[in-house]
């Protein structure tokens, strides 16, 4: 056996003159499918259930648990990410009361905070002023989802009842 090998790969047949013909659009595909596999497993592996040694993302959301919603315009509540920069979509909703705001996004920068107003419609404002008139305390729940660059998201709750201005 020789240890000079040619540079070009023939047929099986040495008796035939052409040349083994390479498909390349295999190899793409299977870099593809490995790529796109790979992309699949980052999310899961940076998400907050992650074992120890992974990125985890820190996140706070703060607010009074008492606020007067009607006369302020909606809740105000603030979210802080002290490790890095973060983005934050919270929303509310009534536990007693059928009320809910749209959701509200905000960016905050590492270690800093953003504040956050969520607003309700005319006729949520106007079930809430009834209900305050009837000397009820509806409760509403915020809930607040942070995701930073890496995918990995963090959800959190907040309670606030709502008081008579």
């Amino acid at each position: 056996m020789s240890i000079n090998r040619p540079a070009v790969r023939r047929s099986p047949d040495p008796r035939s003159p052409h040349l083994v013909r390479r498909r390349p659009g295999r190899i793409l595909i299977g870099l593809l499918a490995m790529t796109a596999g790979t992309a699949a497993l980052i999310p899961a592996i940076s998400s907050a259930g992650a074992p120890h040694g992974t990125h985890k993302l820190v996140f706070k959301i703060d607010g009074r648990a008492r606020q007067n919603v009607v006369g302020a315009g909606g809740i105000v509540v603030t979210a802080e990410c002290p490790a890095e920069a973060c983005t934050v979509v919270a929303s509310a909703k009534g536990e007693s009361l059928p009320v809910s705001t749209g959701n509200e996004r905000a960016r905050v920068t590492a270690g800093g905070s953003a504040r956050i107003m969520l607003p309700f419609s005319a006729k949520d404002e106007a079930k809430l002023q009834a209900a305050l008139a009837a000397g009820k305390k509806p409760a509403l729940t915020v809930t607040a989802m942070a995701r930073d660059g890496y995918g990995a998201k963090v959800p959190l709750e907040l309670t606030v009842t709502a008081l008579r201005g």
